[in-house]
């Protein structure tokens, strides 16, 4: 009789990926190294990098719009918001925030292609 042993399962480590972030990110505000206004931005980047990670890593299904493409989506969208956040806090210029977030959709655009395209 053999054991089959499996890995964890992907919503545990996405859980626990999400936890660290924000236990870090409150961490870092209670101790004064960045601003409470800063603390979502810095929380949505690298759960957004962790997304497209998890994106890239999800296999190509059958389905019309497959998984991989919603958490490329998300992972633009939550990237977007939070690297505007900064931006603008950074240079207070709108014009510059709305061009963070067409460069981060562009990108995103073209990682979804690129990731459709894999075989």
């Amino acid at each position: 009789m053999s054991v089959s042993r499996q890995g964890i399962p992907a919503y545990i480590v996405a859980v626990t990926v999400v936890i660290l972030v924000t236990l870090g990110v409150a961490f870092l505000v209670l101790l004064n190294i960045i601003a409470p206004i800063l603390s979502i931005p810095v929380s949505l980047v690298p759960i957004s990098v962790y997304m497209t990670f998890v994106g890239f890593k999800e296999p190509k299904g059958g389905d019309i719009t497959p998984n991989y493409a919603y958490l490329l989506a998300w992972a633009g969208v939550l990237l977007a918001v939070g690297s505007a956040w900064l931006v603008f806090i950074v240079s207070q210029n709108i014009v510059v925030a709305i061009m963070d977030i067409l460069i981060v959709a562009l990108v995103y655009v073209y990682l979804n292609w690129a990731k459709s395209r894999k075989t």
